[in-house]
C-alpha cells in the first residue's frame, strides 16, 4: 500500500445460524442451510457491513456461508467470489454429532481439542491445517488491496478463528484464549505497517446487534466442540 492512506482491511465474517448450530451439532464440511433466523441475521449484518464499502466479497462454497454472503452481495450490488479454501474445519467422525456424543465417544481427543492441542478433529482436520488454508486464501484475495479498500471473507467459526491466529502470528495453542465468532458476527483486521506485523486486530465479534446472544450459545465457537 502507498504511504499516508488508511490501511486496507479484511473482514472475516461468520455465517448466520443453521439448524445444526441451534442443535449444537458439529457441521464441518456438511452443507447445512441457514434457518430463517440465520437469513435475517445475515441481512442485518449486511446492512452494517455495506457501510464499509467492500470492494471484494469472497465466500466458502458451503451454502450457509454463500447464503450469508448473498445478503451483502444483494445489498451492495456486487458478485460473490467462491473459494472452497474458506470451508470449515473438517470434523471427520464428529460431523453431525452433538457435543455430548463427542465427549462420550472421544473423551481424550475432545479434551485435547478443547485445550488447544493441534489434533485432528474426529480424525478429520487439525486447527493448523484449516487455519493455513483459510489464511492462504485471505492473503491471496487481499494481496492487491489499495489504501482504504475492504475485503470481506465469509466463512465458518472454527476455521476463521484458526486463520485469525495464523494471520496475527499467534500459535495454535492460544485458541482457547480467543472467544469464537458468534453467528453472523465478524472480525476486522488492518494491514500492518511492516513485514514483521502483516496484520493487526481492529475488532472482534462485532455485529449488527448488542453483544448478548440472540440464538442459543454456539458450542462450535472458539474452543467448543461443534465445527461451525
Amino acid at each position: 500500500m502507498s504511504g499516508g492512506g488508511a490501511p486496507p482491511q479484511v473482514v472475516l465474517w461468520r455465517h448466520g445460524q443453521t439448524a445444526w448450530n441451534a442443535e449444537g451439532r458439529w457441521q464441518g464440511h456438511s452443507d447445512i442451510p441457514l434457518t430463517d433466523l440465520g437469513a435475517e441475521q445475515a441481512r442485518e449484518a449486511a446492512a452494517v457491513l455495506l457501510h464499509r464499502r467492500p470492494v471484494r466479497l469472497v465466500s466458502s462454497d458451503l451454502q450457509r456461508a454463500s447464503g450469508t454472503a448473498g445478503a451483502l452481495a444483494l445489498a451492495a450490488g456486487m458478485p460473490v467470489l467462491v473459494d472452497p479454501r474458506l470451508r470449515e474445519v473438517h470434523g471427520g467422525e464428529w460431523q453431525g454429532l452433538r457435543r455430548s456424543e463427542i465427549e462420550q465417544g472421544w473423551p481424550d481427543l475432545h479434551r485435547a481439542w478443547l485445550a488447544g492441542e493441534d489434533v485432528a478433529a474426529g480424525g478429520g482436520e487439525s486447527r493448523a491445517a484449516a487455519g493455513a488454508r483459510v489464511a492462504e486464501a485471505v492473503e491471496e484475495h487481499a494481496a492487491d488491496l489499495a489504501d482504504g479498500e475492504v475485503l470481506v471473507c465469509v466463512g465458518h467459526g472454527g476455521s476463521l478463528g484458526s486463520a485469525l491466529l495464523r494471520l496475527l502470528g499467534l500459535p495454535v495453542g492460544t485458541a482457547p484464549l480467543v472467544t469464537g465468532l458468534r453467528n453472523a458476527r465478524w472480525t476486522t483486521l488492518v494491514r500492518g505497517d511492516g513485514t514483521d506485523v502483516p496484520w493487526r486486530l481492529l475488532e472482534h465479534n462485532a455485529g449488527a446487534w448488542p453483544t448478548g446472544d440472540v440464538v442459543p450459545a454456539q458450542v462450535g465457537a472458539g474452543r467448543g466442540a461443534t465445527g461451525a
